[in-house]
């Protein structure tokens, strides 16, 4: 079965229908875990030094002068996904769904978030 390859910089419209629509697999190209492992240690790195970067090691917005402890910055994380997660309004169908899940993807395949992967 035809896969889509996902490198964070090549995604078309058509991939985007073939996945959404099709259910057609996909794979991050071998240089996009590459890349994600590299942020994912600078990110390790930072914590681990106490490095002070907004939005990891200290609060949002007003309280971005508020250091965060290392204990509690995966609190910190869980609770910015749960502050962004919340929705009004009809939930999407499944189509759509999996192209907003596609298009994520897409974008964290890049490389710059510092999320963790599990390879």
């Amino acid at each position: 079965m035809q896969e889509i390859i996902i490198d964070g910089n090549t995604l078309s419209l058509e991939d985007v229908e073939q996945v959404a629509r099709k259910h057609t697999p996909i794979r991050l190209a071998k240089e996009s875990i590459e890349k994600v492992l590299k942020c994912r240690k600078y990110v390790d790195q930072v914590i681990a030094n106490g490095d002070i970067v907004y939005g990891l090691t200290t609060g949002f917005g007003k309280f971005s002068t508020v250091t965060i402890p290392e204990e509690h910055i995966a609190e910190l994380q869980l609770n910015l996904i749960r502050s962004h997660a919340v929705n009004v309004g009809e939930a999407y169908d499944e189509a759509t769904t999996r192209a907003i899940m596609l298009l994520r993807i897409a974008v964290l395949a890049k490389g710059h978030s510092g999320i963790r992967s599990r390879h």
